[in-house]
Protein backbone atom coordinates (compact mmCIF):
# COMPACT_ATOMS: atom_id res chain seq x y z
CA UNK A 1 0.00 0.00 0.00
CA UNK A 2 2.87 2.37 0.82
CA UNK A 3 4.49 1.69 -2.54
CA UNK A 4 1.17 2.34 -4.28
CA UNK A 5 0.74 5.67 -2.47
CA UNK A 6 4.31 6.65 -3.35
CA UNK A 7 3.70 5.81 -7.00
CA UNK A 8 0.51 7.86 -7.07
CA UNK A 9 2.30 10.77 -5.41
CA UNK A 10 5.16 10.62 -7.90
CA UNK A 11 2.65 10.36 -10.76
CA UNK A 12 0.75 13.43 -9.59
CA UNK A 13 3.94 15.43 -9.09
CA UNK A 14 5.07 14.37 -12.57
CA UNK A 15 1.74 15.53 -14.00
CA UNK A 16 2.14 18.90 -12.27
CA UNK A 17 5.61 19.31 -13.74
CA UNK A 18 4.40 18.18 -17.18
CA UNK A 19 1.45 20.59 -17.09
CA UNK A 20 3.72 23.45 -16.09
CA UNK A 21 6.25 22.67 -18.81
CA UNK A 22 3.44 22.28 -21.38
CA UNK A 23 2.00 25.63 -20.40
CA UNK A 24 5.39 27.31 -20.70
CA UNK A 25 6.16 25.63 -24.05
CA UNK A 26 2.75 26.40 -25.59
CA UNK A 27 2.65 30.02 -24.44
CA UNK A 28 6.25 30.46 -25.65
CA UNK A 29 5.25 29.11 -29.05
CA UNK A 30 2.26 31.46 -29.23
CA UNK A 31 4.40 34.35 -28.06
CA UNK A 32 6.89 33.58 -30.84
CA UNK A 33 4.06 33.76 -33.38
CA UNK A 34 2.80 37.03 -31.95
CA UNK A 35 6.33 38.41 -31.98
CA UNK A 36 6.69 37.42 -35.65
CA UNK A 37 3.45 39.23 -36.47
CA UNK A 38 4.54 42.32 -34.59
CA UNK A 39 7.87 42.29 -36.41
CA UNK A 40 6.09 42.00 -39.77
CA UNK A 41 3.93 45.01 -38.93
CA UNK A 42 6.92 47.04 -37.75
CA UNK A 43 9.32 46.14 -40.57
CA UNK A 44 6.93 45.66 -43.55
CA UNK A 45 3.34 46.79 -43.43
CA UNK A 46 3.85 50.03 -41.50
CA UNK A 47 6.85 51.28 -43.55
CA UNK A 48 5.10 50.19 -46.77
CA UNK A 49 1.99 52.17 -45.90
CA UNK A 50 4.09 55.24 -45.10
CA UNK A 51 6.09 55.03 -48.34
CA UNK A 52 3.05 54.37 -50.54
CA UNK A 53 1.19 57.29 -48.96
CA UNK A 54 4.18 59.57 -49.64
CA UNK A 55 4.34 58.40 -53.29
CA UNK A 56 0.64 59.12 -53.79
CA UNK A 57 1.00 62.54 -52.13
CA UNK A 58 4.00 63.38 -54.33
CA UNK A 59 2.15 62.35 -57.49
CA UNK A 60 -0.78 64.58 -56.57
CA UNK A 61 1.68 67.42 -55.99
CA UNK A 62 3.18 66.81 -59.48
CA UNK A 63 -0.31 66.85 -60.99
CA UNK A 64 -0.93 70.24 -59.34
CA UNK A 65 2.34 71.59 -60.68
CA UNK A 66 1.44 70.35 -64.20
CA UNK A 67 -1.94 72.07 -64.07
CA UNK A 68 -0.28 75.33 -63.10
CA UNK A 69 2.30 75.28 -65.90
CA UNK A 70 2.18 78.33 -68.23
CA UNK A 71 2.41 77.89 -72.05
CA UNK A 72 6.16 77.95 -71.65
CA UNK A 73 7.44 76.76 -68.27
CA UNK A 74 10.46 78.35 -66.66
CA UNK A 75 13.54 76.26 -65.83
CA UNK A 76 12.71 76.54 -62.11
CA UNK A 77 9.23 75.07 -62.68
CA UNK A 78 10.63 72.21 -64.75
CA UNK A 79 13.25 71.56 -62.11
CA UNK A 80 10.57 71.48 -59.38
CA UNK A 81 8.59 68.93 -61.44
CA UNK A 82 11.58 66.60 -61.87
CA UNK A 83 12.62 66.99 -58.23
CA UNK A 84 9.15 65.89 -57.12
CA UNK A 85 9.25 62.98 -59.54
CA UNK A 86 12.66 61.87 -58.28
CA UNK A 87 11.32 61.96 -54.75
CA UNK A 88 8.41 59.73 -55.78
CA UNK A 89 10.78 57.32 -57.53
CA UNK A 90 13.08 57.14 -54.48
CA UNK A 91 10.15 56.40 -52.13
CA UNK A 92 8.81 53.72 -54.47
CA UNK A 93 12.26 52.15 -54.78
CA UNK A 94 12.54 51.93 -50.98
CA UNK A 95 9.13 50.29 -50.97
CA UNK A 96 10.29 47.69 -53.50
CA UNK A 97 13.27 46.82 -51.30
CA UNK A 98 10.98 45.75 -48.46
CA UNK A 99 9.86 42.06 -48.23
CA UNK A 100 6.54 41.46 -49.99
CA UNK A 101 4.03 38.70 -50.56
CA UNK A 102 3.47 37.30 -54.04
CA UNK A 103 0.25 39.29 -54.52
CA UNK A 104 2.03 42.50 -53.51
CA UNK A 105 4.82 41.77 -55.99
CA UNK A 106 2.42 41.45 -58.92
CA UNK A 107 0.64 44.72 -58.17
CA UNK A 108 3.95 46.46 -57.46
CA UNK A 109 5.33 45.37 -60.87
CA UNK A 110 2.28 46.74 -62.61
CA UNK A 111 2.53 49.98 -60.62
CA UNK A 112 6.19 50.38 -61.58
CA UNK A 113 5.33 50.00 -65.28
CA UNK A 114 2.51 52.55 -64.93
CA UNK A 115 4.88 55.04 -63.26
CA UNK A 116 7.40 54.57 -66.09
CA UNK A 117 4.72 55.34 -68.66
CA UNK A 118 3.75 58.39 -66.62
CA UNK A 119 7.38 59.56 -66.66
CA UNK A 120 7.57 59.15 -70.43
CA UNK A 121 4.38 61.13 -71.03
CA UNK A 122 5.48 63.80 -68.53
CA UNK A 123 8.81 64.19 -70.40
CA UNK A 124 6.98 64.43 -73.75
CA UNK A 125 4.62 67.04 -72.38
CA UNK A 126 7.53 69.15 -71.09
CA UNK A 127 9.24 68.97 -74.52
CA UNK A 128 6.08 70.25 -76.23
CA UNK A 129 5.82 72.94 -73.60
CA UNK A 130 9.37 74.03 -74.32
CA UNK A 131 8.49 74.29 -78.05
CA UNK A 132 5.31 76.15 -77.10
CA UNK A 133 3.18 73.43 -78.55
CA UNK A 134 -0.18 72.63 -77.02
CA UNK A 135 0.19 70.17 -74.11
CA UNK A 136 -2.10 67.14 -73.92
CA UNK A 137 -2.96 66.68 -70.25
CA UNK A 138 -5.65 64.09 -70.85
CA UNK A 139 -3.30 61.10 -71.41
CA UNK A 140 -1.04 62.25 -68.57
CA UNK A 141 -4.01 62.57 -66.22
CA UNK A 142 -5.31 59.11 -67.18
CA UNK A 143 -1.93 57.48 -66.47
CA UNK A 144 -1.69 59.34 -63.17
CA UNK A 145 -5.11 58.07 -62.13
CA UNK A 146 -4.13 54.51 -63.13
CA UNK A 147 -0.90 54.69 -61.09
CA UNK A 148 -2.77 56.16 -58.15
CA UNK A 149 -5.31 53.31 -58.24
CA UNK A 150 -2.49 50.76 -58.22
CA UNK A 151 -0.82 52.56 -55.33
CA UNK A 152 -4.13 52.57 -53.47
CA UNK A 153 -4.43 48.83 -54.13
CA UNK A 154 -0.95 48.24 -52.69
CA UNK A 155 -1.84 50.34 -49.68
CA UNK A 156 -5.02 48.32 -49.20
CA UNK A 157 -3.02 45.06 -49.35
CA UNK A 158 -0.66 46.38 -46.69
CA UNK A 159 -3.57 47.37 -44.46
CA UNK A 160 -5.14 43.93 -44.91
CA UNK A 161 -1.81 42.27 -44.04
CA UNK A 162 -1.49 44.46 -40.95
CA UNK A 163 -5.03 43.52 -39.92
CA UNK A 164 -4.20 39.82 -40.38
CA UNK A 165 -1.09 40.10 -38.26
CA UNK A 166 -2.94 42.07 -35.61
CA UNK A 167 -5.74 39.49 -35.58
CA UNK A 168 -3.19 36.69 -35.31
CA UNK A 169 -1.58 38.46 -32.37
CA UNK A 170 -4.96 38.89 -30.71
CA UNK A 171 -5.87 35.24 -31.32
CA UNK A 172 -2.50 34.09 -29.98
CA UNK A 173 -2.92 36.16 -26.87
CA UNK A 174 -6.44 34.81 -26.34
CA UNK A 175 -5.38 31.17 -26.86
CA UNK A 176 -2.38 31.67 -24.60
CA UNK A 177 -4.66 33.07 -21.91
CA UNK A 178 -7.13 30.16 -22.20
CA UNK A 179 -4.38 27.54 -22.21
CA UNK A 180 -2.56 29.19 -19.34
CA UNK A 181 -5.73 29.35 -17.25
CA UNK A 182 -6.59 25.73 -18.07
CA UNK A 183 -3.12 24.37 -17.35
CA UNK A 184 -2.76 26.51 -14.24
CA UNK A 185 -6.07 25.11 -13.05
CA UNK A 186 -4.78 21.59 -13.71
CA UNK A 187 -1.62 22.41 -11.79
CA UNK A 188 -3.66 23.67 -8.84
CA UNK A 189 -5.86 20.57 -8.84
CA UNK A 190 -2.86 18.26 -9.15
CA UNK A 191 -1.00 20.18 -6.44
CA UNK A 192 -3.99 19.77 -4.12
CA UNK A 193 -4.09 16.05 -4.93
CA UNK A 194 -0.37 15.68 -4.29
CA UNK A 195 -0.72 17.54 -1.00
CA UNK A 196 -3.58 15.28 0.07
CA UNK A 197 -1.56 12.20 -0.90
CA UNK A 198 1.46 13.53 0.99
CA UNK A 199 -0.66 14.25 4.07
CA UNK A 200 -2.16 10.79 3.82
CA UNK A 201 1.27 9.21 3.52
CA UNK A 202 2.54 11.21 6.50
CA UNK A 203 -0.45 10.15 8.59
CA UNK A 204 0.11 6.51 7.68
CA UNK A 205 3.79 6.87 8.50
CA UNK A 206 2.96 8.45 11.87
CA UNK A 207 0.48 5.66 12.56
CA UNK A 208 3.13 3.13 11.61
CA UNK A 209 5.64 4.81 13.94
CA UNK A 210 3.10 4.86 16.73
CA UNK A 211 2.28 1.20 16.17
CA UNK A 212 5.96 0.28 16.14
CA UNK A 213 6.55 2.34 19.28
CA UNK A 214 3.74 0.48 21.02
CA UNK A 215 5.16 -2.83 19.85
CA UNK A 216 8.63 -1.77 20.99
CA UNK A 217 7.29 -0.76 24.39
CA UNK A 218 5.48 -4.09 24.77
CA UNK A 219 8.58 -5.98 23.68
CA UNK A 220 10.77 -3.97 26.03
CA UNK A 221 8.35 -4.70 28.87
CA UNK A 222 8.52 -8.41 28.19
CA UNK A 223 12.30 -8.35 27.94
CA UNK A 224 12.60 -6.33 31.14
CA UNK A 225 10.35 -8.77 32.92
CA UNK A 226 12.28 -11.75 31.59
CA UNK A 227 15.63 -10.19 32.54
CA UNK A 228 14.75 -8.59 35.85
CA UNK A 229 12.94 -11.70 37.09
CA UNK A 230 16.03 -13.92 37.17
CA UNK A 231 18.10 -10.99 38.39
CA UNK A 232 15.93 -10.79 41.49
CA UNK A 233 16.57 -14.40 42.31
CA UNK A 234 20.27 -13.99 41.60
CA UNK A 235 20.47 -10.92 43.81
CA UNK A 236 18.79 -12.82 46.65
CA UNK A 237 21.23 -15.73 46.23
CA UNK A 238 24.19 -13.36 46.34
CA UNK A 239 22.88 -11.76 49.55
CA UNK A 240 22.45 -15.17 51.19
CA UNK A 241 25.98 -16.18 50.11
CA UNK A 242 27.31 -12.93 51.52
CA UNK A 243 25.55 -13.46 54.87
CA UNK A 244 26.79 -17.02 55.22
CA UNK A 245 30.39 -16.23 54.28
CA UNK A 246 31.07 -12.93 56.03
CA UNK A 247 34.36 -14.22 57.43
CA UNK A 248 35.61 -15.44 54.01
CA UNK A 249 37.25 -12.37 52.44
CA UNK A 250 37.54 -13.69 48.85
CA UNK A 251 33.94 -14.82 48.86
CA UNK A 252 32.81 -11.50 50.30
CA UNK A 253 34.70 -9.58 47.59
CA UNK A 254 33.18 -11.80 44.91
CA UNK A 255 29.73 -11.17 46.36
CA UNK A 256 30.32 -7.40 46.34
CA UNK A 257 31.39 -7.50 42.70
CA UNK A 258 28.35 -9.61 41.85
CA UNK A 259 26.06 -7.12 43.59
CA UNK A 260 27.70 -4.22 41.74
CA UNK A 261 27.27 -6.04 38.43
CA UNK A 262 23.63 -6.73 39.20
CA UNK A 263 23.06 -3.05 40.00
CA UNK A 264 24.63 -2.04 36.68
CA UNK A 265 22.51 -4.58 34.82
CA UNK A 266 19.40 -3.17 36.48
CA UNK A 267 20.43 0.38 35.51
CA UNK A 268 21.09 -0.82 31.96
CA UNK A 269 17.72 -2.53 31.63
CA UNK A 270 15.87 0.38 33.25
CA UNK A 271 17.51 2.87 30.90
CA UNK A 272 16.74 0.88 27.77
CA UNK A 273 13.20 0.26 28.96
CA UNK A 274 12.63 3.99 29.51
CA UNK A 275 14.05 4.68 26.04
CA UNK A 276 11.66 2.14 24.49
CA UNK A 277 8.67 3.46 26.44
CA UNK A 278 9.43 6.93 25.10
CA UNK A 279 8.82 5.63 21.58
CA UNK A 280 12.54 5.45 20.81
CA UNK A 281 12.82 9.14 21.70
CA UNK A 282 15.38 10.07 24.36
CA UNK A 283 14.52 11.84 27.58
CA UNK A 284 15.59 15.49 27.05
CA UNK A 285 16.40 15.80 30.78
CA UNK A 286 18.59 12.69 31.02
CA UNK A 287 22.22 13.29 32.05
CA UNK A 288 25.18 10.94 32.51
CA UNK A 289 28.67 11.61 33.85
CA UNK A 290 31.09 10.08 31.37
CA UNK A 291 34.19 9.22 33.47
CA UNK A 292 32.19 7.44 36.17
CA UNK A 293 30.25 5.30 33.68
CA UNK A 294 33.39 4.46 31.69
CA UNK A 295 35.18 3.32 34.84
CA UNK A 296 32.17 1.28 35.98
CA UNK A 297 31.80 -0.49 32.64
CA UNK A 298 35.56 -1.17 32.43
CA UNK A 299 35.56 -2.53 35.97
CA UNK A 300 32.59 -4.77 35.15
CA UNK A 301 34.23 -6.22 32.04
CA UNK A 302 37.66 -6.54 33.67
CA UNK A 303 37.11 -10.17 34.65
CA UNK A 304 36.04 -11.13 31.13
CA UNK A 305 39.09 -9.33 29.70
CA UNK A 306 41.37 -11.12 32.20
CA UNK A 307 39.98 -14.51 31.23
CA UNK A 308 40.81 -13.70 27.60
CA UNK A 309 44.28 -12.41 28.57
CA UNK A 310 43.45 -8.90 27.34
CA UNK A 311 44.67 -5.74 29.03
CA UNK A 312 42.15 -2.92 29.49
CA UNK A 313 43.58 0.58 29.37
CA UNK A 314 41.93 3.89 30.21
CA UNK A 315 43.10 6.83 28.15
CA UNK A 316 42.12 10.49 28.46
CA UNK A 317 38.63 10.87 29.95
CA UNK A 318 36.97 14.26 29.60
CA UNK A 319 35.17 15.32 32.78
CA UNK A 320 31.76 16.05 31.23
CA UNK A 321 28.17 14.95 31.06
CA UNK A 322 26.26 13.79 28.01
CA UNK A 323 22.57 14.10 27.17
CA UNK A 324 21.49 10.49 27.60
CA UNK A 325 20.42 8.09 30.32
CA UNK A 326 23.01 6.13 32.25
CA UNK A 327 21.63 2.81 30.99
CA UNK A 328 21.87 3.95 27.36
CA UNK A 329 25.48 5.09 27.68
CA UNK A 330 26.34 1.89 29.55
CA UNK A 331 24.77 -0.21 26.80
CA UNK A 332 26.68 1.55 24.00
CA UNK A 333 30.07 1.39 25.71
CA UNK A 334 29.54 -2.17 26.90
CA UNK A 335 28.70 -3.31 23.38
CA UNK A 336 31.89 -1.81 21.94
CA UNK A 337 34.08 -3.23 24.71
CA UNK A 338 32.62 -6.72 24.53
CA UNK A 339 32.98 -6.69 20.73
CA UNK A 340 36.64 -5.71 21.05
CA UNK A 341 37.26 -8.56 23.51
CA UNK A 342 35.20 -11.08 21.55
CA UNK A 343 36.98 -10.52 18.24
CA UNK A 344 40.54 -10.15 19.54
CA UNK A 345 41.40 -13.51 17.99
CA UNK A 346 44.84 -15.01 18.47
CA UNK A 347 46.73 -11.74 18.40
CA UNK A 348 50.04 -11.58 20.24
CA UNK A 349 49.64 -7.98 21.42
CA UNK A 350 46.34 -7.93 23.30
CA UNK A 351 44.96 -4.75 24.79
CA UNK A 352 41.87 -2.53 24.49
CA UNK A 353 41.94 1.22 25.14
CA UNK A 354 38.99 3.43 26.12
CA UNK A 355 39.10 7.22 25.88
CA UNK A 356 36.68 10.16 25.83
CA UNK A 357 37.51 13.55 24.33
CA UNK A 358 35.46 16.71 23.68
CA UNK A 359 35.28 18.55 20.37
CA UNK A 360 32.66 20.85 18.81
CA UNK A 361 30.22 20.48 21.69
CA UNK A 362 30.29 16.69 21.58
CA UNK A 363 32.11 13.97 23.45
CA UNK A 364 33.64 11.18 21.40
CA UNK A 365 34.11 7.87 23.20
CA UNK A 366 36.57 5.60 21.43
CA UNK A 367 37.32 1.95 21.95
CA UNK A 368 40.51 0.85 20.22
CA UNK A 369 41.87 -2.68 20.03
CA UNK A 370 44.84 -4.57 18.65
CA UNK A 371 42.68 -7.25 17.01
CA UNK A 372 42.71 -8.46 13.42
CA UNK A 373 40.70 -5.50 12.14
CA UNK A 374 37.60 -5.48 9.96
CA UNK A 375 37.98 -7.07 6.50
CA UNK A 376 37.63 -4.56 3.68
CA UNK A 377 34.65 -6.36 2.14
CA UNK A 378 32.72 -6.15 5.43
CA UNK A 379 33.40 -2.54 6.39
CA UNK A 380 30.49 -1.01 4.45
CA UNK A 381 27.90 -3.15 6.28
CA UNK A 382 29.47 -3.35 9.73
CA UNK A 383 26.68 -1.36 11.45
CA UNK A 384 23.81 -3.29 9.86
CA UNK A 385 21.75 -5.66 12.04
CA UNK A 386 22.76 -9.33 12.08
CA UNK A 387 26.15 -8.59 10.50
CA UNK A 388 28.82 -10.64 12.29
CA UNK A 389 32.43 -9.60 12.57
CA UNK A 390 35.48 -11.75 11.85
CA UNK A 391 35.16 -15.14 13.44
CA UNK A 392 31.50 -15.83 12.89
CA UNK A 393 31.59 -18.76 15.29
CA UNK A 394 31.58 -16.37 18.24
CA UNK A 395 28.31 -16.28 20.23
CA UNK A 396 25.89 -13.48 19.52
CA UNK A 397 23.21 -12.42 17.03
CA UNK A 398 24.97 -9.50 15.37
CA UNK A 399 22.94 -6.65 16.94
CA UNK A 400 25.62 -4.99 19.09
CA UNK A 401 26.96 -2.40 16.64
CA UNK A 402 23.49 -1.84 15.14
CA UNK A 403 22.20 -1.08 18.65
CA UNK A 404 25.04 1.40 19.27
CA UNK A 405 24.30 3.14 15.97
CA UNK A 406 20.56 3.42 16.65
CA UNK A 407 21.01 4.69 20.20
CA UNK A 408 23.66 7.24 19.21
CA UNK A 409 21.65 8.66 16.30
CA UNK A 410 18.45 8.75 18.38
CA UNK A 411 20.30 11.00 20.89
CA UNK A 412 21.60 13.34 18.17
CA UNK A 413 25.00 11.68 17.89
CA UNK A 414 26.89 9.60 15.38
CA UNK A 415 29.01 6.46 15.11
CA UNK A 416 32.01 5.42 13.05
CA UNK A 417 35.20 3.40 13.00
CA UNK A 418 38.74 3.22 11.68
CA UNK A 419 40.16 -0.14 10.80
CA UNK A 420 43.12 -1.54 8.93
CA UNK A 421 43.06 -5.32 8.42
CA UNK A 422 45.83 -6.86 10.49
CA UNK A 423 46.44 -3.71 12.56
CA UNK A 424 43.39 -3.40 14.78
CA UNK A 425 40.28 -1.21 14.87
CA UNK A 426 38.92 1.83 16.68
CA UNK A 427 35.15 2.14 17.05
CA UNK A 428 33.65 5.37 18.34
CA UNK A 429 30.38 7.11 19.04
CA UNK A 430 29.61 10.76 19.72
CA UNK A 431 26.95 12.31 21.97
CA UNK A 432 26.09 15.96 22.66
CA UNK A 433 27.52 17.34 25.90
CA UNK A 434 25.36 19.24 28.35
CA UNK A 435 28.17 20.88 30.29
CA UNK A 436 31.82 20.97 29.40
CA UNK A 437 34.65 21.00 31.90
CA UNK A 438 38.06 21.94 30.52
CA UNK A 439 39.72 19.73 33.11
CA UNK A 440 40.45 16.22 31.90
CA UNK A 441 42.18 13.37 33.50
CA UNK A 442 44.36 10.69 32.00
CA UNK A 443 44.17 7.32 33.58
CA UNK A 444 46.98 5.25 32.17
CA UNK A 445 46.84 2.42 34.66
CA UNK A 446 45.98 -1.04 33.35
CA UNK A 447 43.02 -2.91 34.70
CA UNK A 448 43.35 -6.65 34.39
Amino acid sequence: MRRLSTRWLLLVVGCVVLAFLSSVAYTSWLSAGAHHGAVRIRTHTAPSAVLLSRVRSTLLHIDTLVDDLPPRASPEQVQALWAAREQAQADFLRYRLLPHDEADQRVADETERSLQRYDERLAAMLERNARREPAQHKDLQAELEHADQLLARLLELDILAANRHAQAISDSWRRALYVEVALDGCCVVLAICSTLLAVRAIRRYEQSLERKANELEAFAGRVAHDVLGPLGATSLSVQLMEQRNREDAPTERAAERAKASLRRVRVLVDGLLEFARAGARPDPLARSYVPAIVEDVVAEIADEAERNQIELRLGKLAACRVACATGVLTSMLSNLLRNAIKFMGERTIRYVTVSAVIHDGRVRIEVGDTGPGVPCDEQSAIFRPQIRGPGGAKPGIGLGLATVKRLAEAHGGAVGFRSCPGEGSTFWFELPTVCEDPQTRSLTRSIT
